[in-house]
């Protein structure tokens, strides 16, 4: 066996162990939500440069960009629960909830699409959690924009913790809450025709270009 005898005294099995053994680490522990924010960020920037052509000729070749790299860190499935609320949630078809959640996800890359289109090579920088974080399941990342000329921006990020991998359900652009106000634009229409009209608005506003 490797465990004992003479491999484990060759210095290039030891080394194997330990590259094998940090490969391990780093998939059981969940990356620091402000480093999984930053990566998600400047890949997204970077990607926006190797395509520039693409998004001159294009501007909605960014939605795909955006459903690639940041969609993957978005908890798009329970933000759509959360803006309808429990109420319409439960009393709506189980097709309902599968076609809104469906259509909220469009909605919400159309969002980041359309910020990322007005992005004019401002600094973001995210600031360190405080504490210890391995005992929590949702916190929130304190991030600054700034500009040149400008008021620096003040944006909040509130993630979950699904599995071993942290997800953005919420953002607070100067204390205003972005999952608040899909609620509120949601609400009147699911008082007046429950789910289904709130379906009907959704692919309205996402049928047309950014």
């Amino acid at each position: 066996m490797l465990c004992k005898g003479k491999d484990m005294r060759n210095p290039i099995s030891k080394l194997i162990i330990v590259i094998f053994s940090c490969l391990i680490s780093s998939a059981l522990f969940a990356a620091r939500p402000e480093a999984v924010l930053d990566n998600a960020t400047s890949e997204m920037l970077d990607a926006m440069k190797t395509h520039s052509t693409q998004l001159k000729q294009d501007p909605n070749y960014i939605i795909s960009i955006v459903d690639k790299i940041l969609v993957p860190h978005v908890d798009t499935a329970d933000m759509a629960k959360l803006v309808v609320g429990k109420n319409a949630w439960v009393n709506a078809s189980p097709a309902e909830r599968k076609e809104f959640t469906k259509e909220f996800k469009k909605l919400v890359i159309r969002t980041y699409a359309s910020t990322f289109n007005s992005y004019n090579n401002q600094k973001i920088e995210y600031l360190p959690i405080k504490g210890n974080i391995d005992d929590k399941k949702r916190v929130q990342v304190q991030s600054l924009i700034r500009e040149p000329g400008k008021e620096t921006i003040r944006v909040s990020y509130r993630l979950v913790k699904a599995g071993n991998s942290w997800r953005v359900y919420d953002i607070i652009i100067e204390g205003v809450s972005i999952l608040k106000g899909f609620q509120s634009q949601f609400a009147s229409d699911i008082r007046a025709g429950g789910m289904a009209k709130a379906i009907d608005v959704i692919k309205a506003h996402n049928a047309k270009s950014l």
